[in-house]
């Protein structure tokens, strides 16, 4: 559960509740007496909403993803290891297609 804090406290404390939001990426809500309140929360933390939002938009993309989540928390997976850039492992090129087949 997130962190409540009044406006007061976070005023006074403003760096080091900016520095708790980061550190333990999770919000903070701010209250305010008679006042929507609001969150304080990391810019990565805010980046990954907004790109877990943008990949949940297509239902068709959300269902995929579920069920790669399911599959990995089963233990489903290959695991790969991962090309690292200027190393000797050779990626495959495309081949481009041939004059015939673009007729």
């Amino acid at each position: 559960m997130n962190k409540i804090i009044p406006y007061s406290v976070a005023r006074q404390n403003l760096a080091s509740v900016m520095d708790e939001a980061c550190s333990s990426r999770a919000p903070i809500t701010v209250t305010r007496r008679g006042s929507e309140p609001v969150v304080i929360m990391s810019l990565e933390e805010y980046s990954a909403m907004g790109e877990t939002a943008h990949l949940n938009r297509s239902p068709p993309n959300a269902a995929f993803l579920r069920r790669a989540i399911a599959a990995a928390e089963q233990g489903k997976f290959i695991k790969r290891d991962l090309i690292e850039p200027g190393s000797s492992a050779r990626v495959r090129k495309k081949k481009k297609p041939s004059a015939r087949q673009g007729r």
